[in-house]
């Protein structure tokens, strides 16, 4: 190997250290009640009983003793309390136990339920086909189990919003006079004037506002908005067009049949996909957004207790994290390991390290920089031939190798077992070590080869192998050889999570609840965000959409 080729990075695998922050074991309550540890409700109640009654501190028993038995009692007869203090030695969880109790319905907390319950929960499609086909009732009531109900009633509200009141005269004016603030974007074009790939053309300016919102919009001043990649190469057909997504503000005003939001909530700017997208994006990247009551969520008082807007924004990106790994990673247990190609890109990368840190999976991360050699692995799936063929004699220049050296030892404090510059390292140190493939990876890239270079990572399909791109990329189609997919014959999959929150009504309320469990994990120093912030008007948006656009910057952009 050169002296100057690039090296894997490890973790190392020690010892199982202690959380810190854990709490220390507390008394022995079956001690202090009198009684065994398989003792029954009733005989803990009986030996209570004896206790309270000679420990009172009316009949000269000591307060705090009185009081500690009391305690002991509470733990013993409940049961959930008692499972934790039998298993634990506590009777309160950590952040990191009740989140994990949280995920996935608590399957990454080492309990793990037995293979007889796991055959049930599985669908077994032979056991179907043997049986025949269901009952067409059956079927009829599934079907109307997985329509969205709220789509199929229409209520009076709805009624008064969109067929009785006129538009015009139920609009309301605006308060805030003169232009304010936008974030402009236009198609990066050459000297002919052909667009070209790659980020957009932007410009802070003062552009007017409607005079007025309808009945049933409001007028939103933006706090924050997290700079991602569907800001950065965005696919606009024009020039001139407001950039964002989504961000975080608070109401200033609304219409007059607005009935679920008042002035000075606190919202989420998350629109429908199937209003808005990257080529018609809402535009939240301006000092006053006029939207729908639909396009946004309320933020919990208790998320605004504990987190700034700077950190709110970024809900949407640390949401995303979570249900890749809950949804996509339902097979996984503690210890298994994942794939991860944009670990070291803004705050999605850094929140499934962390994730993945706290459930005990070990991620492995490709650390692909601009600069660097391009090593592929191309050819056969599951052929030694594909990787070993690859010229690696290539060396990369200082530069990046110092950008190399600085993010892969950063990626490791925060929870990668290896990182690789490429495919065709991973490969080879897979064959050194004989370790087993993943079976998960998750496209945060995606780019036209990315996914390509982890399904030569990937375990086969028979093994229930998934390749999920959950990145927007650089606005390039993805492209797939058909023989390596059919060698492959894994799962490719793609997830949005502004259509996943708009799919079904509980999963804006698991959204809330999702960014109530991280901001515990914040609050207990458990979880982390580095944030670049950018104030529009004062500071160079173009500065920061540079910062954004650059792959070896781990800092998220806002």
């Amino acid at each position: 190997k050169p002296p100057d080729s690039f090296e894997s990075k490890t973790g190392g695998r020690g010892a199982p250290q202690t959380p810190q922050g854990a709490a220390m074991a507390e008394p022995d309550y079956y001690e202090l009640i009198g009684v065994e540890k398989n003792a029954k409700l009733q005989e803990i109640r009986a030996k209570f009983r004896q206790k309270v009654l000679a420990e009172h501190p009316d009949k000269g028993g000591d307060p705090k003793a009185f009081q500690l038995l009391n305690k002991a009692y509470n733990v013993l007869t409940d049961q959930d309390k008692r499972a934790l203090y039998d298993s634990t030695g506590r009777t309160e969880r950590s952040a990191e136990e009740e989140f994990a109790m949280g995920f996935g319905g608590g399957r990454m907390t080492g309990h793990q339920r037995s293979k007889e319950l796991d055959a049930e929960a599985v669908v077994n499609i032979q056991d179907r086909v043997n049986k025949g086909p269901s009952e067409h009732e059956d079927g009829f009531a599934e079907w109307m189990r997985q329509r969205d109900q709220s789509e199929m009633v229409m209520t009076d509200k709805d009624f008064m919003k969109n067929a009785l009141f006129n538009a015009a005269e139920m609009s309301a004016k605006v308060n805030h006079p003169g232009p304010v603030q936008h974030v402009l974007g236009s198609p990066k074009t050459d000297a002919y004037g052909q667009q070209m790939v790659g980020p957009v053309q932007v410009q802070a300016k003062p552009r007017p506002i409607k005079k007025t919102i309808d009945h049933d919009e409001m007028l939103v001043r933006m706090l924050a908005v997290p700079l991602d990649d569907a800001m950065v190469y965005a696919e606009l057909a024009k020039g001139g067009v407001c950039l964002g997504m989504t961000g975080v503000g608070r109401i200033e005003q609304i219409g007059a049949h607005v009935q679920d939001f008042k002035q000075e909530d606190c919202v989420l700017v998350l629109p429908k996909p199937t209003k808005f997208s990257s080529q018609r994006p809402i535009g939240t990247a301006r000092t006053l957004l006029i939207c729908h009551e639909d396009d946004v969520l309320r933020i919990s008082p208790t998320i605004l207790e504990e987190l700034t807007p700077e950190q709110i924004c970024l809900a949407p990106t640390i949401v995303c994290a979570y249900i890749l790994l809950e949804n996509y990673g339902a097979k996984l247990k503690p210890g298994d390991s994942i794939l991860l190609n944009a670990a070291h890109m803004s705050a999605a990368g850094s929140a499934l390290l962390q994730l993945c840190k706290l459930l005990k999976l070990k991620p492995l991360c490709i650390l692909d920089l601009p600069g660097a050699p391009k090593n592929r692995v191309k050819g056969e799936y599951g052929s030694k031939t594909a990787w070993q063929e690859a010229d690696t004699r290539a060396v990369a220049p200082p530069s990046v190798r110092q950008h190399y050296e600085r993010i892969s030892e950063w990626l490791v404090t925060m929870g990668a077992e290896e990182v690789f510059p490429d495919a065709v390292a991973m490969l080879k140190w897979r064959d050194r070590n004989q370790r087993m493939l993943p079976k998960l990876a998750l496209d945060g890239i995606s780019t036209r080869e990315s996914a390509e270079q982890l399904i030569h990572c990937l375990q086969s399909g028979d093994k229930d192998s998934q390749c999920v791109v959950y990145g927007y990329g650089a606005a390039q189609p993805i492209e797939l050889n058909p023989p390596l997919l059919a060698a492959w014959g894994g799962t490719l999959l793609g997830f949005s999570l502004n259509r996943w929150v708009h799919s079904l009504s509980a999963n804006s309320a698991k959204f809330m609840s999702v960014t109530e469990n991280i901001t515990k994990l914040i609050r207990a120093n458990k979880f982390t965000l580095d944030t670049v912030l950018y104030k529009v008007g004062e500071d160079a948006v173009t500065d920061a959409f540079s910062r954004a656009a650059d792959a070896s910057d781990s800092s998220q952009v806002v």
